[in-house]
């Protein structure tokens, strides 16, 4: 991602910025969320750094507890007060995880290889009247601004949703959507929902979802055109990136001579 962005990784990507944009950003969008999030133990699954969590908590002062598979953050989000499990919500056992008030999954469920099993997991892990607290990307909204249908689907995100489909998996597996809505850009939407039955890892796979024709349809009359997604977005880009690449190759060289030392700028 950072290269198709044309970025330095190692510059950009820290887990100090990481943690401090995830706190500075979610901070006003729980304060949004107040009315509709419960007191009481608050999970995300796919917590990163903690920033997310540290941001809940500053609002809301609830009791906070991390998921993340990557040791290197989950060690940082402990490093910040963020209490944080290092492993995938699929490898907990049963007891590990206390039932929550809230859980939270804040730009993670397009990664997920199974969603689905995510859902049913959280559905068992909150309480009854427990809140799922969800941000995706608003795929059509993504889709229709740049006019080119490739640019919706990143190389990172395994599956990609619309509000109806989103809403109809969770009112299939035990949820009643209690609000949503879109962030400033309207690339990203969330949405809130609160546990009002009991669902089996068995049951839900027998659900049966209804509505993708609709999402076909959509998607076979979208306008898709690469020259007009060129010439509007994709040359800048490929300017930042032939831009990132020739500065590494330099840098590279630099260092093969000897005329520059890593951790040191010149």
């Amino acid at each position: 991602m950072a290269r198709f962005k044309g970025l330095n990784r190692a510059q950009t990507y820290t887990s100090e910025i990481l943690f401090n944009h995830a706190k500075k950003r979610t901070k006003p969008f729980f304060e949004n969320l107040r009315p509709y999030v419960n007191n009481g133990l608050t999970i995300e699954v796919g917590s990163s750094t903690g920033g997310v969590l540290a941001g809940f908590r500053d609002v809301f002062g609830s009791e906070v507890l991390g998921i993340e598979p990557s040791p290197e953050e989950a060690q940082y989000a402990e490093s910040q007060g963020v209490r944080t499990i290092q492993s995938m919500f699929e490898s907990l056992g049963e007891g590990v995880v206390p039932k929550a008030e809230n859980i939270i999954s804040l730009r993670a469920l397009n990664h997920m290889l199974d969603f689905h099993s995510f859902l049913v997991w959280a559905n068992k892990h909150l309480a009854f009247d427990g809140r799922l607290i969800l941000e995706v990307m608003h795929f059509p909204n993504v889709v229709e601004h740049y006019g080119y249908l490739p640019r919706g689907i990143q190389i990172d995100h395994v599956f990609m949703f619309t509000p109806e489909t989103l809403r109809q998996f969770l009112e299939a597996l035990g949820f009643t959507v209690m609000t949503e809505g879109v962030d400033r850009k309207a690339e990203h939407m969330y949405i809130v929902a609160k546990k009002t039955a009991e669902v089996s890892a068995e049951g839900a796979r027998n659900k049966k979802y209804t509505g993708y024709s609709a999402v076909r349809a959509w998607l076979n009359q979208t306008p898709s055109s690469y020259l007009t997604f060129l010439f509007k977005y994709d040359i800048k880009k490929k300017i930042k990136v032939l831009s990132y690449k020739i500065r590494r190759t330099l840098k590279h060289l630099l260092v093969l001579f000897g005329l520059y030392r890593e951790g040191k700028r010149g």
